[in-house]
Parts: C-alpha cells; sequence; structure tokens
C-alpha cells in the first residue's frame, strides 16, 4: 500500500510542477494564443491533481481506489479549432515560446510515461482507469504542443495536417 501511496504523491507533485511552470509560460509570454494555450494545459493539470488528491485521501483512509470523475478536457475541445500562432517566437524574460515548449514536452513525456507504468503495477480496477487515463491526457497534451512546435519551426504541419494557402506571399 506504500508503494501505491508513493506513487499517488508522486503523480500530484508532477502535476503541481507542471501546473506552475505553465502558468509562468502563460504570464511571460507575449503571444496570447500561446498564453491562451498554457492556460488550458493549466487548467487541466489542476484537475489531475484534484483527482489525484481524492484518490490519496481515499486510499489512505480506506485502503481502496474511489472511480474517479474525469470532466472533459478543454484541451481535446479546443485542438480542432485553435487557430495559427503568429510565426515569430517572442522572447519572454527567461525563456523563448519555443523552450517552454521544449520544456513542457518533457514534462509531458515524463508524465504520461509515469502513469502508463503505474496502471501496468496496478491491480485495481478503478486505479488502473484512472492511470490509463491521465497517461490518455498527458498525451493529447504532448500533442498539442508538439503541433506547436511544428508550426514554430515552419514545417508547414499543424496538427499534423500539412498546411498550405492560397494567398499570394509577398516575399
Amino acid at each position: 500500500m506504500e508503494e501505491v501511496i508513493n506513487a499517488l504523491r508522486t503523480a500530484i507533485e508532477g502535476e503541481k510542477k507542471s501546473l506552475l511552470n505553465y502558468l509562468d509560460y502563460a504570464l511571460n509570454t507575449d503571444d496570447y494564443r500561446a498564453k491562451d494555450m498554457f492556460v488550458l494545459l493549466a487548467l487541466d493539470e489542476f484537475n489531475h491533481f484534484e483527482i489525484l488528491s481524492s484518490e490519496l485521501n481515499s486510499v489512505k483512509e480506506t485502503g481502496e481506489f474511489i472511480n474517479p470523475m474525469f470532466s472533459p478536457s478543454d484541451i481535446a475541445r479546443i485542438i480542432p479549432s485553435l487557430k495559427k500562432i503568429n510565426k515569430r517566437i517572442h522572447e519572454t524574460k527567461n525563456f523563448s515560446e519555443k523552450q517552454a515548449i521544449e520544456i513542457a514536452l518533457n514534462l509531458e513525456d515524463e508524465a504520461r510515461k509515469f502513469y502508463l507504468e503505474q496502471a501496468q503495477k496496478s491491480d485495481d480496477r478503478y486505479a488502473k482507469e484512472m492511470w490509463f487515463k491521465l497517461a490518455e491526457m498527458e498525451e493529447s497534451h504532448y500533442q498539442l504542443l508538439m503541433s506547436q512546435t511544428y508550426h514554430l519551426r515552419e514545417t508547414g504541419y499543424w496538427l499534423n495536417i500539412k498546411e498550405f494557402s492560397l494567398e499570394i506571399s509577398e516575399d
């Protein structure tokens, strides 16, 4: 049981770290669309934090997981309608948007891997479902951030779809 409690505590700390990083990135970027993206990511991380905290309390009190209620992610709803981020990378106090996204990608990947590992270890049906759902949500965050990276690198891809324009360039 101690291993499960430690895993939940580790997950809670990871969600807090991601939440604070995303809020910091949102505060320190000049691009309002990137700012909105980071705020949405922070809201999702806060939701994960609340779920994990409830599970930790339940496990400590009863020794059992409860069936967590996942609300639909704002990220999942917003991805299809996101507009392009400006092609210019705005410098912030200490890092560029590109650097912030690289850090965020690492956080999301680490969280996803951790949650998948915990799901494999778990014998409890509700715990397994929770860990898999959290891994899935972190994967959606990762994909959103990757799309932003592709756009900033000007590879011509946005949400894994090749971009093209019918507008005449003034170059």
